[in-house]
């Protein structure tokens, strides 16, 4: 068949969209046996104005509007634990799911926190040959957990929209282990922060050898079972013949379930008093302690376009989140994915924000718009 190549899926789908769970072959993530359904909010916020800021100078505009001209399908904001807005547009709706790309990277972060609590990872600097002895003599082996997870291995990534680019060989590769195998390391190791979907496949192998079961039931038992997950949803594989879960970009989820993961994470791995995920491996993840924001560490980007948001010297990058440091003490921090989706956390103001989309439209930048989101919220009480 035509889509169990890479090339042939290539030529027929091209360019990754909002849809793709529904063309790749899948495997289903059930909801809980006790699901747990979110509380709404006693006063449902009201949002006035949020502003934009741009290349071309701050733009006022009310939040419904922008949301339906930036092909979001859904906006959900837990504030202290319920629900206190909720909209969908663009297709979406409560029972939904949504494809979430590199959002799911931040559930690969929490799986790896998790089976380290348990002992079966040694830790950070558990390197890929501790793992996977078949890389013994490859470059490869001597990366460790930690150079993956920071994004700084100096495997090569060649982004772009041709065939032959990294990005389209790991989006469309029937075969994704064989694809990690093959990758080169080119670069210096440790020199430079460069986003790497290879990493994702490498870690879902560590975890897979590590545990002693598929990612998918690991992600099923240790995770979205434990938090309640009260929706239907899945995780995309490479193909049936070798059904290996896409950890860089494959999980697909409504919004309402999404929210439930941020919110553990506000909470601290804790979740209806069980330690889900051990409160150590949440601060020293989503903490700017340590992170790297200088421009030497972005200098891959310089010229590209996140170029001008690492410049800011407030964004990092850590264990598979995205962190927002917006003064002293205070930090925000999140989950993000190629076409816009966000699970964006505010541990000052007790919120909690999930957008789904089908695009990231050029030049926009969500986090300071989820920050004044979550100032609204909080204020409104």
């Amino acid at each position: 068949m035509f889509t169990s190549t890479r090339i042939g899926r290539y030529i027929l789908w091209n360019r990754p969209t909002s849809h793709d769970h529904n063309r790749f072959p899948g495997l289903p993530l059930a909801p809980a046996s006790k699901a747990r359904p979110l509380p709404d909010h006693p006063t449902p916020v009201r949002f006035g104005p949020v502003t934009l800021r741009g290349p071309a100078g701050p733009e006022t505009t009310d939040l419904v509007p922008l949301l339906e001209r930036t092909g979001t399908s859904a906006l959900l904001v837990l504030s202290r634990g319920a629900v206190a807005f909720e909209w969908y547009g663009n297709g979406g709706g409560r029972h939904t799911p949504g494809r979430c790309f590199s959002v799911t990277k931040s559930f690969a972060s929490a799986l790896l926190g998790i089976a380290i609590a348990e002992g079966a990872l040694g830790g950070l600097d558990a390197t890929l040959a501790d793992c996977l002895p078949e890389l013994q003599n490859d470059p490869k082996g001597a990366l460790s957990l930690r150079h993956l997870m920071e994004m700084r291995s100096g495997i090569r990534f060649v982004a772009g929209p041709l065939p032959w680019s990294d990005d389209a060989i790991c989006y469309f590769s029937p075969d994704c282990r064989a694809a990690a195998r093959r990758a080169p390391v080119t670069d210096p190791v440790g020199a430079f922060f460069h986003y790497n979907d290879y990493h994702l496949f490498l870690v879902g192998m560590m975890l897979e050898r590590a545990t002693g079961m598929p990612v998918q039931d690991f992600f099923a038992r240790r995770l979205w079972q434990r938090i309640g997950a009260e929706y239907p949803a899945s995780l995309t594989i490479d193909s049936r013949r070798c059904g290996f879960v896409h950890l860089e970009s494959g999980l697909n989820a409504t919004a309402r379930d999404l929210a439930k993961f941020g919110q553990l994470y506000l909470q601290k791995g804790q979740w209806d008093g069980a330690q889900i995920v051990s409160a150590d491996w949440v601060r020293d993840t989503t903490s700017p302690e340590g992170a790297r924001r200088d421009p030497d560490w972005f200098r891959f980007y310089k010229d590209k376009p996140w170029g001008r948001v690492f410049a800011s010297g407030r964004v990092f990058y850590k264990r598979f989140w995205w962190g927002h440091e917006v003064g002293p003490d205070d930090c925000d921090f999140f989950a993000m994915g190629a076409l816009g989706q966000h699970i964006y956390v505010s541990p000052r103001h007790d919120t909690v924000i999930v957008r789904l989309s089908d695009r990231f439209p050029k030049g926009m930048w969500w986090p300071p718009v989820f920050r004044q989101l979550a100032e609204q919220a909080s204020s409104a009480g």
